[in-house]
C-alpha cells in the first residue's frame, strides 16, 4: 500500500494529513488517467477519419480515371469504325503483377484466352460479307487454341469476301506496340498488317511445360543415341513433339494466302528464342511482306485508353476486395463492397480456361 505520510514528508509537509486531501488526490488521479485515455482515443479516431477520407479520395480518383479512359476509348473506337469497318480489340494489360498499392493484380486480362476468342470469332462470323474487319492487337500472347480460333475466323472472312467480290484487302490487323506469339498468329491470317514505328511481332512456336516445344527435341535426339532420360521427362518430350507438329500444320492452314508457306514454318518450328521479338523490318526479312508501317492514331488511342481502364478497374476492385477481406477478418463483415460488374465497370473478358499449350 502506498505510504502517503512518506510522500508528504518528501514534499516538505510535516503537518497532519487530512483524509479528504488523499481522497481528492485519488479522484484527480483517476480523472487524469481517464482524460489521458480519452484524448488518446480521440487522436486515434481523428487519425482514422483522416485516413478513411484519404482512401476515399484515392478511390474517387481511380473512378474518375476509369470513366475518363472509358470516354477516350469510345472516341477512339468511333474514329476507327468508319464506313463498313468492324473493330475487334484484343488488348491486354502488360503491367506488373503487383498493383500500385502492393496487392496482386488478377482481375485484368493478360493473355489471349477462350472467352475472348469466342467473342471475337462470333463478331467476325456475324459480320456482313462486305464488312472490313480491323483487329487491334496488343498482347504478349496466350493459349494456342484461342489464338488459332481468331486467326481462322479472320482468314475465312477474307476468303468468303474474295469469292464474292474479288476485292481486298478486307481484313487488317493493327499492331500499335506488340502482337507477340498468339498475336502474331492472328496477324498472319490478315490481308494486311499495320505496324507502328516501334511495334513488334514474334515467333509462334508453342510453349509446353514452360519451355519451347522445340527444346524437347534435343532430349529425344539424346534418347535415340542411347542416353538415359528420366521417364516423365521423356513423356513430356514426346508430347511436346506432337504439339510442334500440330502447331506447324495449323500455322500453314491459317496463314493468309499472300504469304509463302515457309513463313509459317520458320516462325512455328522454334528456330529462334520464343522471347525474341522483331520489328517491321525484321518481319519482312522473315518473309512477311504484307506490312504497312503506318496506322491510324486512333489505334494508339484505343490501346492507351483500354490499358488505363484496366489499371483503374483493377485498382478499384483490388482496394474494395482487400477492404472486404480485412473487415470480414476483423468480424465486421464485408458485404456490399465488391464492385458491381453489371453496372458498366466491366471492360474485358477474364480467362476461364487454364489448360492447354501456351504460345506466350
Amino acid at each position: 500500500m502506498y505510504d502517503f505520510d512518506q510522500y508528504f514528508f518528501e514534499l516538505g509537509y510535516t503537518g497532519p494529513i487530512d483524509p479528504h486531501v488523499i481522497l481528492i488526490l485519488l479522484i484527480g488521479l483517476i480523472v487524469g488517467v481517464s482524460i489521458q485515455r480519452w484524448l488518446r482515443r480521440f487522436r486515434e479516431a481523428v487519425k482514422q477519419t483522416s485516413s478513411d477520407k484519404t482512401i476515399q479520395e484515392i478511390e474517387k480518383q481511380w473512378a474518375r480515371d476509369y470513366w475518363k479512359a472509358d470516354e477516350d476509348y469510345k472516341i477512339a473506337l468511333r474514329g476507327l469504325e468508319k464506313g463498313n469497318t468492324i473493330v475487334i480489340p484484343i488488348i491486354h494489360d502488360l503491367g506488373n503483377d503487383q498493383s500500385v498499392f502492393g496487392w496482386k493484380r488478377d482481375k485484368v486480362p493478360v493473355e489471349i484466352g477462350y472467352d475472348e476468342a469466342l467473342v471475337a470469332t462470333s463478331k467476325i462470323r456475324q459480320a456482313p460479307t462486305h464488312a472490313r474487319i480491323l483487329v487491334v492487337v496488343h498482347t504478349p500472347g496466350g493459349y494456342i487454341r484461342p489464338s488459332q480460333m481468331i486467326a481462322t475466323a479472320l482468314k475465312e472472312h477474307s476468303e468468303k469476301k474474295a469469292k464474292l467480290f474479288k476485292t481486298g484487302p478486307d481484313t487488317q490487323v493493327c499492331v500499335p506496340y506488340m502482337a507477340l506469339s498468339g498475336g502474331t498468329i492472328i496477324a498472319l491470317a490478315a490481308n494486311t498488317i499495320l505496324m507502328g514505328k516501334n511495334a513488334e511481332l514474334g515467333p509462334t512456336d508453342p510453349v509446353v511445360y514452360g519451355f519451347q516445344a522445340s527444346s524437347f527435341r534435343k532430349l529425344l535426339d539424346e534418347r535415340s543415341q542411347g542416353q538415359l532420360i528420366e521417364g516423365n521427362l521423356a513423356l513430356m518430350a514426346y508430347e511436346a513433339e506432337k504439339y510442334m507438329k500440330s502447331a506447324r500444320s495449323k500455322a500453314r492452314k491459317i496463314l493468309n494466302r499472300c504469304h509463302e508457306l515457309s513463313v509459317a514454318d520458320r516462325l512455328s518450328i522454334g528456330e529462334e528464342s520464343h522471347s525474341h521479338a522483331f520489328d517491321a523490318e525484321g518481319a519482312k526479312k522473315r518473309g512477311i511482306q504484307n506490312i504497312k508501317e503506318k496506322l491510324p492514331s486512333e489505334a494508339y488511342d484505343l490501346v492507351d485508353a483500354q490499358i488505363r481502364k484496366l489499371i483503374a478497374l483493377d485498382e478499384l476492385e483490388g482496394r474494395l476486395d482487400r477492404r472486404a477481406f480485412m473487415e470480414e477478418r476483423d468480424g465486421e463483415g464485408g458485404s456490399g463492397l465488391a464492385l458491381d460488374r453489371q453496372s458498366g465497370l466491366d471492360c474485358g473478358n477474364e480467362e476461364s480456361a487454364k489448360e492447354g499449350a501456351l504460345i506466350g
